[in-house]
């Protein structure tokens, strides 16, 4: 239903006439994202004072610690990084002195596929998770982060090793630009979602940051298994992308509906099908956030039709 296009049988299509300008992935403003990337922050705007804070304490695990040395304790030292041998060895409190890791590796993993290629209003989702991940990057790359990924289509997935600086940024919005133009045969489709996520189980490893921006139209049992297991030693948070026509239905009156090869009537004039219809996507919308909630991980909601920026600044 979600790759269709709405139109009534006896009036123009009902289409937004600005979606023809944004149904497609174009580098230049993924770059030009950075500036208003620069405002984005991952953590608190609370000073969190702790020898053990990281960069993101108060939303995310933050990035990995490493010992650098031990030191005679001090007043307002936190007791929980006390050396409690060399205390004992020499008779003096002692306390364990941490740095924070120069780099975190955070990933992207960024849904291209057939669901993801439509919307009524605004840009199409696929266009929106770009977008999203653009401005993510930028701002991951601003704090030091090197940027990797997974990007996918239904015929494709390409992964990125997390690389530093822009450069880990550019490559990755280059990959989004060049999966999203490229033409889809026909063929069988590959496994979407559950793929990615059990590739990037791969390049992953423990205290990792992890982007998911889809639909989550493919989040069954298998891609939750592999879910699961990156959930335990990682952050990740969902960019959940909907269409406002995924969460209240279109006017009532007959429509035509099209994947683009065959056509059918969709009458919403009837209540039964204006029930059937919502249960189906709050369902939907239901189990997404319960599979989220079950593996403590974080899930950000923006629609097609939103100022992304705005909504990732407030929701952050």
């Amino acid at each position: 239903m979600l790759n269709t296009l709405f139109k009534k049988t006896d009036k123009p299509h009902n289409i937004d006439k600005a979606i023809e300008n944004s149904v497609t992935i174009s580098l230049n403003p993924l770059i030009k994202l950075h500036h208003q990337a620069r405002q984005l922050s991952f953590g608190t705007r609370r000073k969190v004072r702790s020898a053990l804070s990281g960069n993101y304490a108060s939303s995310f695990k933050g990035r990995g610690m490493d010992f650098d040395e031990t030191r005679i304790y001090q007043p307002g030292d936190d007791i929980r990084s006390m050396d409690w041998r060399v205390t004992a060895r020499t008779g003096q409190p002692h306390t364990k002195i941490f740095k924070e890791e120069r780099e975190r590796p955070v990933f992207f993993v960024t849904d291209l596929s057939a669901s993801m290629h439509f919307a009524t209003r605004g840009a199409f989702k696929s266009v929106i998770a770009a977008q999203a991940t653009a401005l993510l990057a930028w701002a991951a790359s601003d704090h030091g982060d090197r940027v990797g990924g997974v990007v996918f289509s239904d015929k494709q997935h390409i992964e990125l090793p997390p690389k530093a600086r822009q450069h880990g940024v550019l490559r990755l919005l280059k990959t989004l630009e060049k999966l999203d133009s490229t033409p889809n045969d026909g063929s069988s489709v590959t496994q979407g979602l559950t793929q990615a996520l059990n590739r990037l189980r791969k390049i992953t490893h423990p205290g990792s940051l992890i982007f998911i921006s889809s639909d989550f139209y493919h989040l069954n049992e298998e891609a939750e298994r592999h879910f699961s297991y990156l959930s335990r030693h990682n952050d990740i948070v969902g960019v959940l992308i909907r269409d406002p026509l995924e969460v209240t239905p279109p006017p009532p009156d007959r429509y035509s509906i099209s994947n683009g090869q065959n056509v059918s009537v969709f009458n919403t004039s009837s209540k039964k099908i204006q029930e059937k219809y919502h249960s189906f996507f709050q369902e939907k919308y239901e189990r997404i956030n319960s599979i989220f909630r079950k593996h403590s991980a974080r899930l950000i909601e923006l629609s097609t039709h939103q100022n992304i920026f705005d909504a990732l600044h407030r929701q952050l």
